[in-house]
């Protein structure tokens, strides 16, 4: 029965493996790294001379007037002159929306937007994301991260204001006001590229966002939507390896049911450190995995997501659905995702205007359109998804000048 269990829960932690490895940014590390490990950077990570690094004194609050509010901290960006035609031509800005990682993830890993940039005579503009690498409010990650009154201007409304105010200040340096920006994200930075546009689409004429899953809230998609997807993915791939994870259900539950079933499991598997098992699981991402698993069998609550029970301080997510918002109030998004991306079940897989497409792709993975592209090597499909982007940017592009003509006349 020992070695059952142990091979049952080596497949238990081969799946979670996996939907770690199918959740990771190409070109970077996985999302589960260590907190401290991903939010902090010293260095260009040796960047090409054509990236260029800069350092904006970013307002802390956008919204509000309160005296902390005029604190200020600087924010991390870089910039790429390589292909731009400048400020007199029809050359756009491309704005890569940074995500939850060090800017430079985003510049290695998204090769496709220098692809974009070369195609359009266009400028970079890569934006980090407060509280991450080097771009830390109130000085460093410590003081950061203390408590509440700190942590209270980490929010996805802060970083937008952030990125609004970069660009205009970077356009307006330039003289580069009548230039177009488009901005690009994958995964959480695709879903601020798609809000940018909603929130400032005087800002960015249009966004891709690759892999967003903004559907992902409360009750717009059914919750086990990304588990189905990984199911589905390992059942394409092995039958039989489907059917092992399977089986491993009942005898987790076994275990689990037994008088503390999760510090057993710790113990011989090694996945929690002296610090987390006194603190019921701590930082390990495994060990919280399985927390979630048994803290309802009777150990320590541990959770990875937080209960469903809602109190008066959760967001305020369901105000409105945001498909018909995005019908009525903005267009010029691309929503493209991968099937085989567990996000993707949290993303827009149908077009919902003219304007707001989408462009799924039965075989593709998570940003899978927007690494650098090769000759060689990438699928006829994933060739066409990029070549129907571009079109789609182009008209955006002459769209747009086509409207400032008439203004001007």
């Amino acid at each position: 029965m020992a070695l059952q269990f142990l091979f049952q829960f080596l497949s238990l932690l081969l799946l979670f493996t996996t939907i770690c490895i199918s959740a990771t940014y190409p070109g970077s590390s996985t999302r589960f790294d260590t907190m401290r490990r991903r939010m902090t950077s010293k260095s260009n990570s040796h960047l090409p001379p054509e990236f260029v690094t800069y350092y904006y004194t970013q307002t802390l609050d956008h919204f509000n007037y309160k005296p902390e509010s005029y604190a200020t901290f600087q924010q991390k960006y870089i910039k790429n002159f390589k292909y731009w035609g400048g400020a007199s031509t029809s050359s756009p800005i491309i704005v890569y929306i940074g995500e939850e990682a060090p800017l430079t993830f985003g510049v290695h890993g998204k090769g496709f937007i220098v692809d974009l940039a070369s195609r359009f005579k266009a400028m970079l503009l890569y934006i980090e994301h407060r509280y991450y690498g080097d771009s830390m409010p109130f000085g460093s990650f410590g003081e950061a991260f203390r408590d509440a009154n700190t942590l209270g201007f980490l929010s996805s409304t802060q970083a937008l204001g952030d990125c609004a105010q970069l660009i205009t200040d970077v356009k307006r340096n330039l003289s580069a006001e009548n230039c177009p920006a488009i901005a690009i994200g994958g995964s959480y930075g695709g879903m601020l590229a798609s809000w940018l546009r909603l929130k400032y689409p005087h800002i960015a004429i249009g966004a891709l966002a690759s892999s967003a899953p903004i559907l992902y809230f409360d009750d717009l998609t059914p919750q086990n939507g990304y588990h189905v997807v990984v199911t589905n993915d390992f059942r394409d791939v092995s039958e039989s390896c489907y059917n092992t994870i399977k089986q491993s259900w009942s005898e987790i539950d076994r275990v689990a049911g037994q008088t503390n079933g999760l510090t057993t499991l710790c113990n011989i598997f090694h996945t929690c450190s002296a610090v987390d098992k006194a603190t019921a699981c701590g930082n390990d991402i495994l060990c919280k995995i399985a927390a979630g698993v048994f803290a309802q069998k009777g150990d320590r609550p541990c959770y990875i997501n937080k209960p469903k029970n809602r109190t008066e301080t959760d967001e305020g997510w369901p105000w409105q659905d945001i498909k018909p918002t995005l019908q009525r109030f903005t267009g010029n998004i691309i929503f493209s995702n991968g099937l085989r991306d567990p996000y993707s079940a949290g993303g827009v897989l149908k077009n919902i205007s003219d304007s707001i497409i989408a462009l799924p792709t039965v075989n593709g993975s998570h940003c899978l359109d927007i690494v650098k592209s090769s000759k060689t090597s990438d699928p006829d499909w994933l060739v066409q998804q990029r070549n129907t982007e571009v079109e789609i940017i182009e008209g955006w592009i002459a769209k747009y000048y086509a409207d400032l003509k008439a203004i001007n006349k």
